[in-house]
């Protein structure tokens, strides 16, 4: 894929799944003569899964970033909703698999994330927090709602202003969550299942992608935002 100069210094893939497997990535750059560079060096995504051990435990795998330099995994749980998701420990690069004992019951969320040594350089300022996918024992999934007869638009994205959520075949109302890549929460809407459309307002946020995450009883879905 191409993305301009004058973007964000970010790309989508939204052709990826990354629940299901990590990614290797290299880019390069085209210059006005059409003379394109050599490829950098790859990164590889993390790839986090979990599965349930004795009782209450669960036992956290994945695979280590692969383009960057870390020291550290820091661990993120949520009990019944992504929007819970807090720090819970700290481990050494070392390790790639964690048990975490005694969790309260419900639905389980976690995801990895490494502090690289070197903050990354974008057009929107310093980034040094690389995340994982979301692993979560919840049975509609973070992105999967194709078993059910609920489906959600987002658009247009990307947008510089406003953006349109739309869910159809959603009966009861929703809790709406924007975050940045960080996990941070940016704003939180309440989604009407009789209006079935939500703008949001993004007019002032800095570029840069953003995940909107759609969660009641019925659907708990994740999707990214790009605002330029």
């Amino acid at each position: 894929s191409t993305v301009s100069f004058d973007s964000a210094s970010m790309f989508v893939d939204t052709n990826s799944n990354p629940t299901i497997k990590a990614y290797m990535y290299k880019i390069s750059t085209t210059d006005t003569c059409l003379n394109e560079s050599e490829l950098s060096p790859f990164h590889k995504t993390m790839h986090l899964t979990i599965s349930q051990g004795m009782g209450n435990n669960w036992n956290l795998s994945w695979t280590p970033y692969v383009g960057a330099n870390y020291s550290t995994y820091n661990i993120y749980r949520g009990i019944n909703s992504l929007d819970s998701l807090k720090f819970l420990t700290t481990i050494s690069s070392s390790n790639t698999s964690y048990t975490d004992i005694n969790v309260p019951s419900g639905y389980v969320y976690y995801q990895i994330e490494i502090i690289i040594d070197t903050a990354i350089q974008t057009k929107t300022g310093e980034n040094n927090s690389i995340r994982s996918n979301y692993a979560t024992n919840d049975q509609i999934g973070l992105n999967d709602i194709s078993s059910s007869n609920i489906s959600a638009k987002l658009y247009p994205n990307p947008t510089s202003n406003k953006a349109n959520l739309e869910i159809e075949g959603l009966s009861n109302d929703a809790d709406v969550i924007v975050s940045d890549l960080l996990g941070r929460v940016i704003k939180k809407y309440k989604f009407n299942s009789e209006k079935g459309i939500l703008e949001i307002d993004v007019s002032g946020y800095p570029k840069g992608v953003y995940s909107v995450s759609v969660q009641n009883n019925n659907i708990n879905v994740s999707k990214k935002l790009i605002v330029q």
